[in-house]
């Protein structure tokens, strides 16, 4: 029997991980939606090379610097949460 993943090849992902990073309001945004694209990869069993073809660097960099510059914002305000919390 086959599954829903059988049939999604390495350029298929890349332009869905595409269109999920550029429709998104920020590249915090855009790495959760790659990380919610690669968890339901693994759960229908998608070999992990067509699955690290949504890996995006890039985003993965303007996204830490975004959570960096929301911390050392709270932390500018007074706010400041556990490190388990950023």
């Amino acid at each position: 029997m086959e599954s829903e993943g059988d049939n999604l090849n390495e350029t298929e992902v890349k332009a869905l991980s595409k269109a999920l990073v550029e429709s998104a309001t920020s590249a915090t945004s855009a790495s959760s939606r790659l990380s919610r694209l690669q968890r339901e990869l693994h759960k229908l069993d998608i070999p992990e090379k067509i699955i690290s073809a949504t890996l995006d660097p890039e985003t993965t960099r303007l996204a830490n610097e975004e959570q960096k510059k929301k911390i050392l914002l709270r932390e500018n305000e007074g706010i400041d949460y556990p490190e388990h919390l950023h």
